[in-house]
């Protein structure tokens, strides 16, 4: 009370000096205020109506002024007068601008430009201020105009007009002073003051001395009400409760300390959280949160603690920590501090028990609390149900050893060929190490695949996304093995990669070859019955008409022995037949290619296979179907395969259909497998029971087959003759309907085929020197005789080392021989297959033919490659030998 005394007293004093200076005062204020009444806005009206682009920059200036203030007091004080006056003059501003950037020249119009766009950012803040302001986010408001960004662009404002009162010539600072007198001044209140100041002055001089105590008193509690009014907001904020305003705006001390308060308060809003803001973190937190007190007991927990163990809040709180734990005690250590110390801030895995009795796994970390005096008094605990990832990671891990125990070897690759991962079987096959396999790349494993193609097929698997197909492998110690790999293309995380299974086969081949031996023994024991009746059939007629030529030669009639011989060497033909069709069955490697009659080959095949069965056969063939270079052998393999399968699937008789017909690939879309090009079709077609749609694709996999004793070759070794020959073999079938196999051959690039060839023999010339190496003398000796028959000189070799030593001192002796004809395969020496080699070295021109009564060797198949220059199989009429001889003599070569 003392204080409000004194300045009760003062206040007494002081308004005795207001009212002797009250009077003068209202005297001369009145002075000054009438000019001022009338000059502002005649000056304002005055710019206005001058229009010209100093006056338009004033304005300028008067405008922006009066736009900042107003923003602000409506930021500061949400009375909604200001935003009225706001919305008033912003237009005006704007007009005017666009009116000195119209008069200006080119330089001014610049200025104003600049001054246009800083107006025009500043507007936008300013709005958006006042639209915080009308939303009730005064804080956000006051946070735009006092930024930066708004600081910077009143600059760009102020820039653009020094720049154009500095081009008038004048200074910007003495412009803007005589602007202050008339307009600045009426833009921070001037007519208000003195009006209030009027008012003040008036009421001051007439009550002075009558209300000088009451005024004294207002005055005192003006002060001390304010000071209580912060005092109870001071401790408020104390309490946390920052959203506490006071509503103090005076202009003296107590209101600049109201301000900073006011500042404080936004302040720590801005940078502290309320309770309830805490409260509502952590109740949102998606991880488990319990704090407990330094004796072990929950104090807190939140809804993902409750909602994760089945509790509500009034039963788990109080409750010692150990309750929620099902294997371990957290605290069962006596000395707590020390442990959570040792803890606090590690990651381990726990165990939660929930109220039902549920073991919960969860990823747990502790954090300690202490007070200023280093004290524990509470423990933070945080957790993550990890069950969904405990399942996950079981499953990962179960993937994880089935993939690295796979018996097939397992392969990551990068599109630079290097391997990324591999699991036990792929190291173990090859008998690298783990950290040695990782180092290496596919073409040093895979000679299949050498740096130079590796990159056409990383783009043909982008392109196919899944291949399967047959390479080999290569050991660390440098063995091949045949291998089956699938390999898929991936993309991963902007990655490009290759997953290959690759699969040892070599035992698979091996059963193969051995599969396909007892297919072909069994196909051979199938047909064995019609062969035998045939060759004891052949056999008769030779033993018998040879008998009959020594009788006709003892009678002396020499036209019988001719014609009996005739007799005999056609029965020969038609072993030699027989012979080629059971080797079929036994014949392998690539084919051996010749001119061919489709025709007559179909139509012997398939009398062979039907001959003595229930099954009747009908050919569709046209006389003008093209020939084909195919191997004989094979494709009567092919042919016999598919007459005894229709030939089963009748088993109470019936008609098979074969047509066979000349066909161009762009004609047919059932060939788009097939390159461009002219191909012969052969249908095959049974009125059998047919194949279920389940079974029909698999028909031509190895080993695949439904007959009870059979081995399942018989289908894939046809699918893979056609395929080395350059064609395709479909099927179409219909259960009870019968089935259909369609097999395109490609034809011959000549025109027409002579089927039957002139017996003529037409000798050479010159008399021509042969050499004939064969290990059977009888050979040897047949060979000289035909040959020397037809006019050829004949010397005969028993192996490769005699074979070379007669042609050398023939070159000695400068007689050497137009062509070697040799055995492929001598028994216990050199063959023609290792006699080519030093031959073509003594003479690189020398003009060898290999020949073979039954060979897979890949030799006969690309004799050229060796160093042949023809080539012809056992047995052979003379006419074929000569034939051959001479376009070899020649040089134009087979």
């Amino acid at each position: 009370m003392r204080i409000v005394r004194k300045f009760t007293l003062g206040y007494l004093l002081v308004s005795l000096a207001v009212g002797v200076v009250g009077y003068f005062s209202f005297i001369q204020l009145n002075k000054i205020a009438e000019p001022l009444k009338k000059d502002i806005p005649a000056s304002i009206k005055a710019l206005e109506a001058k229009s010209s682009l100093d006056s338009l920059s004033q304005l300028i200036r008067y405008y922006d002024e009066i736009l900042t203030q107003s923003a602000r007091n409506y930021a500061y004080t949400e009375e909604k007068k200001w935003a009225e006056r706001y919305l008033s003059v912003e237009p005006k501003l704007k007009k005017i601008i666009k009116d000195a950037i119209l008069k200006g020249d080119e330089k001014d119009k610049k200025f104003f430009s600049s001054i246009n766009q800083a107006n025009i950012a500043l507007v936008e803040m300013e709005y958006k201020s006042m639209g915080f302001v009308k939303n009730g986010q005064r804080e956000k408001a006051v946070k735009i105009l006092d930024s930066t960004a708004y600081e910077d662009k009143k600059l760009v404002y102020e820039q653009g007009l020094r720049n154009y009162v500095h081009r008038r010539g004048a200074k910007y600072d003495e412009v803007l002073l005589s602007s202050t007198k008339t307009i600045d001044f009426a833009t921070k209140g001037a007519q208000k003051l003195i009006r209030i100041s009027s008012l003040l002055v008036l009421i001051l001089t007439i009550v002075v001395f009558l209300f000088a105590i009451y005024i004294g008193i207002h005055i005192s509690r003006s002060i001390s009400n304010p000071i209580i009014e912060l005092k109870n907001a001071v401790a408020e904020v104390g309490k946390g409760k920052l959203e506490t305003k006071i509503d103090i705006n005076t202009k003296d001390e107590i209101g600049q300390l109201a301000k900073s308060f006011r500042k404080m308060a936004e302040n720590l809003r801005s940078t502290t959280v309320s309770k309830d803001y805490v409260d509502s973190i952590i109740n949102n937190m998606v991880e488990s949160l319990i704090v407990v007190a330094a004796d072990g007991n929950i104090k807190t927990v939140n809804k993902s603690t409750l909602d994760l163990l089945g509790y509500t809040n009034n039963e788990i709180v109080n409750l010692h920590i150990d309750v929620i734990f099902a294997k371990e005690s957290l605290l069962k250590e006596t000395n707590f501090n020390n442990l959570i110390k040792s803890n606090s801030g590690n990651i381990l895995e726990k165990i939660y028990l929930s109220k039902g009795g549920k073991e919960i796994p969860v990823l747990f970390s502790s954090s300690a609390m202490y007070d200023n005096n280093s004290n524990l008094y509470g423990v933070i605990c945080v957790a993550n149900d990890i069950t969904e990832f405990k399942k996950t990671e079981e499953k990962l891990r179960f993937a994880n050893f089935a993939l690295d125990n796979n018996a097939d070897a397992t392969y990551w690759i990068n599109s630079d060929g290097r391997i990324i991962y591999a699991n036990k079987a792929a190291y173990q096959t090859l008998g690298y190490s783990y950290n040695e396999l990782m180092s290496i790349r596919v073409p040093e494993i895979d000679p299949g695949f050498p740096e130079d193609v590796w990159q056409n097929h990383w783009k043909e698997m982008k392109e196919e996304s899944t291949l399967i197909f047959e390479s080999n492998h290569k050991t660390k110690d440098g063995k091949l093995f045949p291998v089956e790999i699938q390999a898929t293309f991936h993309e991963y995380d902007g990655h490009e990669y290759i997953c290959a299974f690759v699969r040892n086969i070599a035992d698979r081949k091996r059963m193969e070859e051995e599969m396909l031996k007892i297919q072909k023994l069994e196909s051979v024991g199938v047909l064995a019955g019609g062969i035998a009746h045939d060759f004891n059939n052949i056999l008769t007629v030779i033993l018998g008409t040879s008998g009959l030529a020594k009788l006709y030669m003892e009678s002396g009639k020499d036209d019988g022995v001719f014609k009996a011989l005739s007799t005999i060497e056609n029965a020969s033909h038609r072993a030699k037949d027989l012979t080629a069709q059971l080797l079929t069955f036994s014949k392998g490697g690539m084919p051996i290619k010749r001119e061919t009659s489709i025709a007559s080959l179909i139509k012997e095949s398939a009398d062979f296979v039907l001959r003595g069965s229930n099954v009747k056969c009908e050919l569709l063939i046209p006389d003008n179907i093209w020939s084909a270079e195919i191997d004989e052998g094979q494709i009567s393999q092919v042919i016999n395969n598919l007459v005894i399968n229709a030939n089963q699937a009748m088993p109470d008789g019936g008609n098979v259909y074969i047509s066979v017909e000349n066909i161009s690939k762009h004609k047919v879309e059932e060939i788009d497998f097939l390159s461009p090009g002219r191909y012969i079709k052969i249908s095959i077609k049974d009125q059998g029971v047919g194949i279920p749609e389940k079974i029909l694709q698999r028909i031509f996999d190895p080993y695949f087959t439904t007959k009870e004793m059979g081995s399942g070759l018989g289908l894939s070794s046809s699918y893979a003759i056609v395929n080395k020959h350059g064609g395709l073999i479909k099927v179409e079938s219909e259960v009870n309907v019968g089935t259909t196999f369609f097999v395109y051959l490609p034809a011959s690039l000549r025109e027409s085929f002579a089927t039957d060839k002139s017996d003529v023999i037409v000798p050479l010339a010159d008399n021509c020197k042969i050499l004939v190496m064969d290990d059977e003398e009888c050979i040897r000796n047949a060979f000289k005789q035909m040959l020397s028959f037809i006019g050829y000189s004949v010397e005969s070799a028993k192996d490769g080392e005699e074979a070379l030593k007669f042609y050398r001192e023939a070159i000695d002796m400068n007689k050497p021989f137009d062509a070697v004809i040799m055995d492929l395969t001598i028994p216990g020496g050199m063959g023609g297959n290792k006699t080519i080699k030093p031959l073509l070295e003594i003479d690189s021109k020398a003009k060898a033919i290999v020949y073979s009564g039954y060979s897979n060797d890949k030799i006969m198949s690309n004799y050229k490659e060796y160093g042949f220059k023809g080539v012809i199989t056992k047995p052979f009429k003379i006419q074929e030998m000569n034939e051959l001889l001479q376009k070899v003599i020649k040089g134009d070569f087979v």
